[in-house]
């Protein structure tokens, strides 16, 4: 049995006696045995966290139309354009926390200066010193560190972007109670904007409650979309619409919203009416009520 460090994650590894090459189970990097290092470097990554620190807080403050981007026809190439752009700060604290023992530390120390310096980017702003239009900005801002910088820094920094994502939103929280995100990865971010079904909010609330995808409530709005809904007048221009901007209304709240005060309320208010119109068969009264539903929605987090 050998035992050594990954030269390109630095992850501690225990290799089973007499194999000579193998991959590695954090990273994914193909390795030969002599390949392992002995002790992790000690070398200065002082010029790497400047580099961290010189494109970390643009990567967070400098979008504020993020929100304007979370529709299925914008998102992808809006993704790849932040990613070229905001990746190397994070690419740079990888290659320091390949040199520093104590990731987890290192994650804590990167997290915090963060946060401190968006919240003095915050109080720094002019023009927006009245509490409405602060929460407006701290709500677009939160919109891109979840949405954007956390999958960024996930995707380009295997070795320290999951801990300091992790001590990013706990601080973040800490600051901002009020200010809900939860942690996701572009994977993730990606395969609900590739789906296809129309009842997008539907299929939320109903996974929310542990719903399989053949329940009653998504058969049944799905013969209503392809039975009712596509004949009528600006039927299909409506299923369009719920295409295109749905997927991103759904990444909003579930990575920037806290799901149990909102998928509840919508089941009673919305989608058990509708579905009580359907079993009726008022079809019109169900198109009605989930319009009502989605014009809310659009209105309070599309901006």
């Amino acid at each position: 049995m050998a035992s050594g460090y990954c030269p390109f994650c630095g992850n501690e590894l225990t290799v089973p006696e007499g194999l000579t090459d193998f991959s590695c189970l954090y990273c994914g990097k193909r390795l030969a045995l002599e390949q392992l290092l002995d002790a992790l470097p000690d070398g200065d990554c002082a010029g790497d966290y400047a580099e961290y620190q010189r494109g970390a807080l643009h990567a967070a403050v400098d979008f504020p139309k993020s929100v304007d981007n979370l529709s299925k026809p914008l998102f992808f190439d809006y993704f790849d354009a932040y990613y070229a752009e905001c990746r190397a700060p994070f690419e740079a604290l990888e290659r320091c926390a390949v040199a520093t023992a104590d990731k987890s530390a290192l994650a804590g120390e990167a997290a915090s200066w963060l946060t401190e310096q968006i919240d003095a980017w915050f109080r720094a702003q002019k023009g927006w010193s009245f509490r409405v239009k602060r929460n407006e900005l701290l709500e677009r801002t939160k919109l891109t560190v979840a949405i954007f910088l956390v999958p960024t820094a996930r995707k380009c920094a295997p070795v320290i972007g999951e801990l300091f994502s992790e001590q990013l939103r706990e601080q973040w929280m800490a600051r901002y109670p009020e200010s809900h995100f939860e942690l996701t990865t572009f994977d993730e971010l990606a395969a609900g904007f590739k789906k296809t079904p129309w009842c997008f909010v539907t299929t939320a609330v109903c996974e929310y409650y542990g719903q399989p995808d053949d329940c009653e409530m998504l058969t049944a709005f799905r013969a209503f979309r392809d039975g009712y809904l596509r004949v009528q007048p600006e039927g299909p221009a409506e299923i369009q619409a719920y295409y295109d901007r749905a997927p991103g209304l759904v990444a909003r709240i579930n990575v920037c919203e806290d799901r149990a005060a909102i998928y509840p309320r919508l089941y009673k208010r919305y989608l058990a009416p509708c579905m009580e119109a359907l079993r009726s068969g008022d079809n019109a009264r169900c198109r009605a009520i989930y319009r009502e539903m989605m014009g809310e929605l659009f209105s309070r987090f599309q901006q």
